[in-house]
């Protein structure tokens, strides 16, 4: 007889009761221990993990293991993650839909944890543990792109939003929500959570844990918070429920959202305490530093945006469902951008 508690593997007759989705670009080192804890979950029904995997070349494609609860999707030509969540979500079979990350280390009772929070009616972003404490760069990732969801955070239905490396979606939710756009170049698990938020069906687990494998570099540490910088440039344009949409809006004011986000970061510190405080304070330099390169993002990005707008029709709300529309451009539209530009001077306009 079965132990109640050992994860059942679906063939291809079972439904599962749950899909597991999870995007891999390449091949990290992190990957084989991602899969292993998944499979590893002690869950008393039955789940199907699909992984999605991408690669630039065939010989780069990450080498997925065989498993009778695991199917892989295969793709040559990169997929930014929003497109291979979708495409693993078609490749799906359960009625709830979750979601994690290679970089992600699930607690063994993750998947368990998640589906009773939910009770099938509800979306569930659970707690993210800091997986690179020894990292003064790894740390300052997480205060800065995850303290929201630290373990310490009490239950209930905030945060305003979720993250994909655990988040579980049930298919009616998706349904109307869904899927993640594939328009928007990155922060897409928040626009498809900040929905789910604002119609009251997100709630924050803080039980469901998985460990994150931040970046332990500071210079691909600022890199990226760059990137993100030019992304909430973006997420301030819509009409979703970012809190300090007014100084995401506004270029000139990117100092002071990089001191508002210092203060943020102190307060829930201080209310959750994920780690010493003192510890929290010495990182200071470090975190200015991580919030400066994010804030140049946002104040270049912000600027371009503004530009574009100031001089092109207004865009059509069709990204996402309309509320969450971007003022903006992706690259697409920035391309039309400098053509524009570039056959106004060739006539000699402004």
């Amino acid at each position: 007889m079965r132990d109640p508690g050992e994860a059942v593997a679906s063939t291809g007759r079972d439904r599962p009761d749950v899909s597991v989705v999870m995007p891999v670009y390449g091949s990290r080192p992190s990957l084989g221990r991602a899969i292993d804890a998944v499979l590893a979950q002690r869950f008393a029904g039955s789940f199907e993990l699909v992984v999605v995997a991408s690669a630039d070349t065939p010989g780069d494609l990450a080498d997925v293991p065989a498993h009778p609860s695991l199917s892989a999707v295969t793709h040559v030509g990169r997929l930014r993650p929003a497109a291979a969540r979708n495409l693993g979500v078609a490749r799906a079979r359960a009625d709830l839909l979750a979601f994690t990350d290679d970089d992600a280390i699930c607690d063994p009772d993750w998947l368990a944890r998640l589906v009773d929070a939910s009770d099938g009616t509800t979306a569930v972003t659970g707690s993210i543990v800091n997986g690179t404490p020894a990292s003064p760069a790894g740390t300052a990732e997480y205060l800065v792109d995850r303290l929201d969801l630290c373990p310490t955070r009490p239950r209930g239905p905030g945060p305003w939003h979720g993250d994909t490396a655990n988040l579980l979606v049930p298919r009616d939710l998706w349904d109307t929500f869904g899927p993640f756009d594939e328009g928007v170049v990155g922060a897409t698990d928040t626009i498809l959570t900040g929905r789910l938020y604002e119609e009251g069906a997100l709630l924050f687990e803080p039980a469901a844990r998985v460990t994150h494998l931040n970046r332990t570099s500071v210079r691909s540490t600022l890199r990226v918070q760059y990137f993100r910088g030019r992304t909430s440039a973006l997420l301030g344009r819509t009409s979703g429920p970012h809190p300090a949409k007014f100084l995401l809006t506004r270029p000139v004011l990117a100092p002071v959202a990089l001191v508002a986000r210092v203060f943020s970061i102190y307060g829930r510190c201080a209310l959750w305490s994920p780690e010493p405080m003192s510890q929290t304070v010495l990182r200071l330099p470090l975190l200015v530093l991580v919030l400066g390169a994010w804030a140049a993002g946002l104040a270049v990005e912000g600027a371009r945006l503004d530009r574009d707008a100031a001089s092109a029709p207004p865009a059509r709300p069709d990204v996402g469902d309309g509320r969450w529309a971007l003022i903006g451009s992706t690259r697409r539209g920035r391309r039309r951008g400098r053509r524009r530009r570039t056959s106004g001077a060739a006539r000699g306009t402004p």
